[in-house]
């Protein structure tokens, strides 16, 4: 199937409350990327082997292009995967060795972070071992250099995660509201976004 005419990437939320998200964005040629989040429980028996139905079930009565998106994807090539919170791990490494990327700073997908997080860490991480005599040195200078502007990151996407995902009706319409109204680029200024895309490293 065809996304409609200037659709490039959207994100949706529940609008009363429902704990769900959709969002999708055409990768080039006839693909696109689709991903569905719903607040279940770990081991919940609701959900089975047929990820495809339960989806339908739960986004069948969203605007289009989302229920023709799921009905349109093949069983095998939907994907499950339980997403964690993970606090910020102020222990990289030891001697000689060093994590960088997602084995360092896991983080939530909400700000779309996580590889552009490893690009700055190898870039630093490079810096740093040209600027040392040893490795070990090198290494807990790269740590202690990232791990304020990562940790902040992880955290920040927690939170606007969490917010994204309300179940209350009555959070979810004023968080709805209040959106609305803003002011332009006044959001990006609170979420520190502009900071996000205008660093340097």
């Amino acid at each position: 199937m065809s996304l409609p005419p200037g659709f490039c990437h959207e994100e949706i939320w529940g609008t009363y409350g429902t704990g769900q998200q959709f969002g999708g964005c055409a990768i080039g040629g006839d693909r696109i990327y689709w991903f569905a989040l719903v607040n279940r429980p770990e081991q919940d028996p609701e959900i089975t082997d047929d990820q495809k139905s339960f989806l339908l079930d739960r986004f069948g009565n969203w605007h289009e292009p989302i229920p023709a998106l799921i009905a349109a994807t093949n069983h095998a090539d939907i994907l499950r995967h339980n997403t964690y919170h993970c606090r910020p791990n102020h222990r990289w490494g030891e001697g000689s060795v060093t994590l960088l990327g997602d084995a360092a700073h896991l983080m939530a997908p909400t700000y779309g972070q996580g590889a552009c997080q490893a690009l700055e860490d190898a870039l630093v991480l490079s810096r740093c071992v040209a600027q040392n005599s040893t490795l070990v040195a090198a290494f807990r200078h790269y740590e202690q250099y990232r791990f304020p502007r990562v940790a902040k990151l992880q955290q920040l996407s927690h939170q606007i995660g969490v917010m994204m995902q309300w179940q209350n009706p009555l959070l979810a319409r004023l968080r709805n509201a209040t959106l609305n109204i803003l002011p332009n680029g006044w959001l990006d200024d609170v979420t520190g976004i502009n900071a996000v895309f205008g660093y340097h490293a």
